[in-house]
């Protein structure tokens, strides 16, 4: 039986890397928690804008025009949905009608049958 014996210690890289947390998003990570702190503080009481910064303050703007820019288009795409939809369905019963109609020109009466 023979056996290797050499002096290098076996490193499992990949759980090195794996296990070891990459500080760039450690850090992008503590920053956006802080964001998100700082923009529910603003909204909690609009007092506090002083205390919590400038970056927080952007953020909360920028998301509060997001708001008013997007309330308004979702509600036109809502309204557009709505009336396409109903086109169709006029459509459909149009369509629907009209095959009723042929079928009941083109179906023998019980009268004529007899």
């Amino acid at each position: 039986m023979n056996v290797n014996i050499t002096n290098e210690e076996p490193t499992d890289e990949k759980f090195l890397v794996l296990v070891s947390p990459l500080p760039h998003l450690v850090k992008a990570k503590t920053s956006t928690e802080r964001i998100a702190k700082n923009t529910k503080r603003i909204s909690q009481s609009p007092s506090r804008l002083r205390m919590t910064g400038k970056l927080a303050l952007d953020v909360h703007r920028s998301f509060k025009e997001h708001v008013q820019t997007i309330g308004p288009l979702h509600k036109l795409k809502c309204d557009a949905h709505k009336e396409q939809l109903l086109k169709l369905l006029r459509e459909k019963s149009a369509r629907t009608k009209a095959y009723d109609q042929s079928r009941d020109e083109a179906a023998p009466s019980h009268n004529e049958v007899e």
